[in-house]
C-alpha cells in the first residue's frame, strides 16, 4: 500500500496543553497493552455511560475528572508523557463534537449519519483499499456481468480511465468523481452529479442480501465515506488530505494521496493574501491546475500513488511539488526488470515534466518495497489513533 501506515501517521506541530483538564494517569501494564510511547498524540472519544462521561481510549474507560468541558461525542487528544512517577495523558486539542449540531455537514456524507456509524468511519482502522480491490478487472467485471444492466455499464465506463491515454484533464476529473466532492457538487447543482459513490449506491440495489459482492460494495463505500471525513478533519486544520482511487478499465486501479504542507516563508506569498490550505474543494483541484500553468502556489503538494499490477507488480512513488516549481520524486518498484526500466526513464520524466513548467530537481528509484511506518514506533509529533 502507500501503505495505510504512512498515510495515517501525520505530521503535527507540537501543540500546547488544553487549560483546566487534568492529566489521566496510566498504569505501566496498561500503557504496555496500548502500545503508549513517550510524546505520542493518541485520540478518545467521550461517551455518556449511564449519565457520566468516560473517555474511551482503545476500548478502555477512564475517569474524566473535567467532563463538564466536555459533551458525548467530544474527540480529544492527548500527548502521552512519561516521567519517572508514571506515564499520563495530558489534553492537548479537542476536535469538533461529531454528534451535535456542528456535525450537519458529516451527517451529509453518510448514509445513515447516527453516531455509531460516524465513529466507526472516523476511526476505520489501516486496511487494504476496498476500493482497489473493488476495481480490479475481476472484481468489477463479475459484478456487472451479475447485474446485467447496459446502462450500468455506461456509466461505469465514464467514471473510469484508460491508463493509455491518462492526461492532466482525466486526472480532474478522476478526482472530482472519487466521491470525496459528491456532497459539495451537489449543494452547489454541479452539472456533474455523477461519481464513485453514487454510482456503487446505485449498482448496491441490484446486489442479493446475501451476496460476497454486496460486502465487497458496502466496504468500498465505507472506504470513500472514511476519507471524506478525514479530508474534512484535514480542512478543519488548515490542511489538505484527500485520499481515493483512480479505476482505469484497461489496467489495474491505483491509490492516490494528495496533501498539502506549507512552503518556505518566502514562497508562501499570494498576490490575495491568501495563504490559507484546506478551504473549497474547486480551489484546491484549480491549485493543482496552476501547476501546469507555471504559476506559483503558496504551499509544496505530496502526491503519493500505489497500485499493485499485473504487468508491472506492486509500484509506489511519491512526488513533491514545491512552491517553485519543481518535483522531487522517489519510486520503489519491487521487480528488478521494473526497476530497471524506471530508472533508465529519468530523461524522458524530465521533458516530460519540463512540459507543464516544472523542473525535475531529484530523481531516486529503488528496488525495493517502500518501508512501512511501524505504529508502535510513532515518534513526537505524530498521531495514533486509538480507536473505540
Amino acid at each position: 500500500m502507500l501503505g495505510t501506515e504512512q498515510v495515517n501517521l501525520i505530521p503535527r506541530m507540537i501543540t500546547p496543553l488544553l487549560e483546566g483538564v487534568e492529566s489521566i494517569r496510566v498504569t505501566d501494564q496498561v500503557a504496555k497493552s496500548m502500545g503508549l510511547v513517550d510524546n505520542q498524540i493518541v485520540r478518545g472519544v467521550v461517551e455518556d455511560r449511564q449519565g457520566l462521561a468516560r473517555l474511551i481510549l482503545n476500548n478502555r474507560d477512564f475517569e474524566l475528572k473535567s467532563s463538564k468541558k466536555f459533551k458525548p461525542g467530544d474527540v480529544i487528544e492527548f500527548r502521552v508523557k512519561q516521567s519517572r512517577s508514571g506515564m499520563t495523558l495530558q489534553a492537548v486539542s479537542t476536535e469538533p463534537t461529531i454528534t451535535s449540531s456542528t456535525s450537519n455537514s458529516i451527517n451529509s456524507l453518510l448514509s445513515g449519519g447516527d453516531t455509531a456509524k460516524i465513529l466507526s468511519l472516523f476511526y476505520r482502522p489501516s486496511q487494504p483499499s476496498s476500493l482497489a480491490k473493488l476495481f480490479s478487472p475481476e472484481s468489477i467485471n463479475k459484478i456487472m456481468t451479475q447485474i446485467g444492466e447496459k446502462s450500468f455499464d455506461l456509466k461505469m465506463n465514464q467514471l473510469m480511465s484508460s491508463m493509455r491515454s491518462f492526461s492532466p484533464e482525466m486526472a480532474r476529473a478522476a478526482m472530482q468523481n472519487s466521491g470525496l466532492f459528491g456532497e459539495s457538487m451537489l449543494s452547489k447543482q454541479s452539472v456533474n452529479r455523477s461519481d464513485l459513490k453514487q454510482f456503487l449506491r446505485t449498482i448496491l440495489n441490484f446486489i442479493s442480501a446475501n451476496s460476497p459482492d454486496r460486502i465487497m460494495l458496502n466496504q468500498a463505500i465505507d472506504e470513500i465515506e472514511s476519507n471524506q471525513l478525514e479530508a474534512m478533519y484535514s480542512q478543519k486544520n488548515q490542511g489538505i488530505s484527500y485520499n481515493f482511487v483512480i479505476p482505469f478499465f484497461d489496467s489495474d486501479p491505483v491509490e492516490i494521496n494528495i496533501e498539502a504542507e506549507e512552503a518556505d516563508v518566502s514562497d508562501t506569498e499570494s498576490p490575495d493574501g491568501d495563504n490559507k490550505v484546506g478551504r473549497d474543494w474547486e480551489e484546491d483541484i484549480d491549485d493543482l491546475e496552476r501547476l501546469s500553468r507555471n504559476t506559483k502556489i503558496p504551499q509544496n503538494w505530496v502526491v503519493n500513488l500505489y497500485t499493485d499490477s499485473r504487468e508491472l507488480g506492486e509500484v509506489w512513488s511519491k512526488a513533491t511539488l514545491k512552491s517553485e516549481m519543481s518535483v522531487e520524486m522517489i519510486l520503489w518498484a519491487a521487480d528488478q526488470k521494473v526497476f530497471e526500466i524506471a530508472k533508465s526513464g529519468e530523461q524522458f520524466l524530465g521533458e516530460l515534466f519540463s512540459g507543464f513548467g516544472i523542473s525535475l530537481g531529484k530523481f531516486v528509484v529503488l528496488n525495493a518495497e517502500r518501508p512501512i511506518i511501524e505504529k508502535s514506533l510513532t515518534g513526537p509529533g505524530q498521531v495514533l489513533d486509538v480507536r473505540t
